[in-house]
Parts: structure tokens; C-alpha cells; sequence
């Protein structure tokens, strides 16, 4: 599981076992789970918006081993891929970004800078949480994610809330269309198909994208909450329908 790093490469190395990478720190299983996670992120971006920050590790042709960094024992196991070099890193949503060069501590604050944004501050991850691991890689099929293939479903509370953010403003008349996805809170985020025709203050057909609020059950809408290109709702919506949980018309 573990690559041998030759001494001419004496920075790199110290570099890996200051992340922890030896296996009483960072064991099998726990590996498997941060490749999993990473694995099935991919596969969400791939399914719903066409491609990833991640496709230069997951998509063939792909690098023979990666580097995979992440946060020990987080609910939301932040995580970063990288060439086996470390010239390349990428974080989902995230510009790729370096490693190579760094010393180990000054590489551990940047693999946090870089997930902060969409984690816990980095100030409150100790540096010590930080693990790697170098893997071999084979690009892994690029199924829907697992939500998708395990047609889950939100529950009655959730989807309720859900629904609250999908207004119309328009008067009684007013005629709304909602395609929902199967999604479950613990997905990146959710897309859904929002219509709004005759009747209402002003037509719309849109994705809305919303993202799940930790440790509820409710959404909120995205920093960009719409795509409105119609191409892209084409496409969009094509694959929310291919994976339809719940159709609201009123």
C-alpha cells in the first residue's frame, strides 16, 4: 500500500511521514474510506456538472500512483488528490494548487488553507490531523454517485423544507414545477429542476443549486443559486429526470 521513496528524494519523504503517512498512522481501512469519499465526490461532479477538478487522478488516463491528503476522524473528511510528485494537487471546487517545494509544516498549512473554504476554519484543525497516503490508482468506473445508484431518498421533513426554498412569487395562479433528484443530506449538494410559468411574476426555468446546512435536515441556496443557461438546463435537467425522486406541479 505504501511506496518507498528513494533518498535522493530526502524533502518529499519528510514530507510523507510528517503527514503521517506510515501504516500505525494511517492504516488500511482508514485509506479506503478517504479514497472512497474521494472517489465518489468525483463521481458526483462528473454526473452533474460534466467534469471535476479531480479528473486528472480519477479520469483515464490517469497517474499510476496519487497522493491522497485528508483530515483525520472529520464528519466531512476534507481531502485534497495529487500527482505523486505533489507538482499538482486539487480540491474539489477548488483552482489545482501545489505541494512540491513546500517544507512538511508549510505544506501542512497550505493543504488546509486550501480546504478551509469548505470546511471547518483552519485554525481549528490541529496540524497533527493531517494523514497521507500514497496509492496505487486505477481510474475507477464513472457510475452516478451513490445516492443515485441507491435511489435514496430524503425524508419527509427534509424534502419539506426543501421545498420551501423553491418559491415562484408570483400570485395563486401562479404554475411551479419542481424535479427533485435522488440526493440525501450528506451529498455535496443538490440540484433541482425550478420552473415557474404562467401566471407568476416572471417565467423561469432554472437549476437551482443548494447546498445542506450540517447537522440539520434543512438547505440553504447556493452562493450562485441558479444556472439559467439553457443548455445547461437542458442538460441538467435530462439528468435529474433520469434519476427523478420526487415531481411537484402547482
Amino acid at each position: 500500500m505504501f511506496v518507498a521513496i528513494p533518498l535522493r528524494h530526502l524533502a518529499l519523504q519528510a514530507l510523507l511521514f510528517s503527514f503521517g503517512a506510515s501504516p500505525a498512522v494511517a492504516a488500511p481501512e482508514t485509506i479506503r474510506i478517504a479514497v472512497d469519499k474521494a472517489v465518489e465526490v468525483w463521481r458526483w461532479q462528473r454526473y452533474w456538472e460534466g467534469e471535476s477538478a479531480l479528473d486528472f487522478a480519477f479520469s483515464a488516463p490517469a497517474p499510476k500512483r496519487i497522493m491522497l491528503f485528508w483530515v483525520k476522524e472529520s464528519d466531512s473528511l476534507p481531502f485534497a488528490v495529487c500527482k505523486e510528485d505533489l507538482t499538482i494537487c486539487a480540491v474539489p471546487w477548488q483552482r489545482p494548487f501545489s505541494l512540491a517545494g513546500f517544507g512538511p509544516l508549510a505544506a501542512k498549512k497550505r493543504f488546509l488553507s486550501q480546504i478551509s473554504p469548505i470546511s471547518e476554519s483552519m485554525d481549528n484543525i490541529p496540524l497533527r490531523q493531517v494523514l497521507s497516503a500514497s496509492i496505487p490508482n486505477t481510474p475507477p468506473a464513472p457510475l452516478p454517485p451513490q445516492s443515485v445508484r441507491e435511489k435514496r431518498r430524503l425524508s419527509s421533513t427534509s424534502l419539506k423544507l426543501l421545498l420551501g426554498h423553491l418559491g415562484c412569487n408570483g400570485s395563486n395562479a401562479c404554475r411551479r414545477t419542481v424535479l427533485i433528484p435522488y440526493c440525501t443530506n450528506s451529498d455535496p449538494g443538490l440540484y433541482v429542476y425550478l420552473g415557474c410559468g404562467q401566471g407568476c411574476k416572471r417565467e423561469i426555468n432554472s437549476i437551482q443549486t443548494l447546498v445542506p446546512i450540517p447537522d440539520t435536515e434543512d438547505w440553504s441556496l447556493g452562493a450562485t443559486s441558479a444556472i439559467s443557461s439553457p443548455q445547461e438546463v437542458q442538460r441538467m435537467r435530462k439528468q435529474i429526470e433520469a434519476a427523478l425522486q420526487f415531481r411537484l406541479d402547482d
